[in-house]
């Protein structure tokens, strides 16, 4: 099961992302027959770890993010796999949003941790890019062991889960490898770099000062738009540089509840990253950089923070603050709808909706 799903998003008082307006949509599949994922190119078979496929469901368009369920014939155990698009953070961050979906469940009684968490190494990988942890079911739980793994694999996240009911957490580790090697994956392009897990912040980030509403710019917000979109299509990489990406750890700040959790990408000061429940959506906090491209030319100051909405498929951009905002007024200005841009990350729609008002 995933923590919280969305389609279009609004903030409640309580600071709690509301349910979608749009329903998760079933995905016929022949029964029977393996299933391939057309954009990542990752394969699964109609038998899973020696469970069949019960169903598959889609979260998002275009098969942006898709689960697909294995169960016993007796309920005794099921495993979930899920392929998602990866626009934001990273596999650390996507690996801890999903053991806080497991531990706030109810039906695993408080579960505690029995082995990680801890990066592993998928077969041929140089590096241990992948992150996984096994739980030991609590006490009052009909489960014995829960467990999840995940890992990138060129810009799209995929995640698997176990439970049982009489498993060990160690014989569960053991089962969920064997799923694992099930699945056909693509072999990775580039370099990744070794995974880590999320860490505390040395201390959480503090704003003195109220953030407002910087000056509007429609240049700026126009052009960040368009950046947005680029960014996330892959277009503005330079694709003679094979050097690997610089390593990045992440920290948590801060949590609004609900699976709702503030992260810092190698500490920064400036920005951060507000994850929403357990598939990849998220909202960025940072410093404008249309802003900092155009203020030379105009004799302003580039000082200028942007806040993002950044889902499977689009980057919602909204009212840009003169400093950086905390988490609770990112939570007001998306709770009053205040967009200026609304940009498709995904296919050959590169059309952007602009809000006249906030220009």
């Amino acid at each position: 099961m995933r923590a919280i799903r969305f389609g279009t998003l609004v903030f409640s008082f309580a600071l709690i992302f509301a349910n979608p307006a749009m329903a998760d949509e079933p995905l016929e599949l022949e029964p029977g027959v393996e299933w391939a994922h057309q954009h990542s190119g990752i394969s699964v078979p109609a038998n899973l770890g020696g469970l069949a496929r019960s169903r598959a469901t889609t979260f998002a368009p275009d098969l942006l993010d898709v689960g697909l369920q294995f169960d016993s014939e007796d309920g005794m155990e099921a495993i979930s796999l899920y392929v998602f698009r990866a626009t934001n953070g990273d596999a650390a961050v996507w690996f801890e949003q999903a053991q806080n979906g497991i531990e706030g469940r109810d039906i695993y009684a408080n579960p505690a941790l029995a082995l990680g968490p801890e990066a592993f190494a998928l077969p041929g990988a140089a590096n241990a890019w992948g992150l996984k942890a096994v739980y030991q079911g609590g006490a009052g739980s009909d489960f014995t062991s829960t467990g999840v793994e995940l890992f990138e694999i060129d810009g799209w996240y995929v995640k698997l889960r176990a439970s049982s009911r009489t498993r060990s957490p160690r014989d569960l580790a053991d089962w969920m490898e064997q799923a694992l090697s099930e699945i056909g994956l693509p072999p990775r392009t580039g370099t990744a770099q070794a995974a880590q897990p999320v860490v505390d912040c040395p201390a959480p980030l503090i704003f003195a000062k109220q953030a407002k509403d910087a000056k509007k710019d429609s240049a700026a917000s126009l052009l960040g738009g368009i950046l947005g979109s680029m960014i996330a299509q892959g277009m503005l990489e330079d694709e003679e540089d094979e050097e690997p990406d610089e390593p990045v750890s992440w920290c948590r700040d801060s949590s609004l509840g609900q699976n709702q959790n503030v992260y810092r990408a190698n500490g920064s000061d400036d920005s951060y990253l507000i994850a929403i429940g357990d598939n990849g959506i998220g909202v960025e906090v940072e410093p404008d950089s249309a802003m900092a491209l155009l203020a030379p030319a105009q004799g302003k100051k580039a000082e200028r923070f942007a806040i993002a909405l950044v889902t499977a498929g689009e980057r919602v951009n909204y009212v840009p603050q003169n400093r950086l905002p905390s988490p609770q007024r990112v939570v007001e200005i998306i709770n009053a709808n205040r967009r200026v841009s609304t940009v498709a990350t995904w296919g050959g729609d590169s059309s952007i909706e602009l809000n006249a008002e906030a220009m």
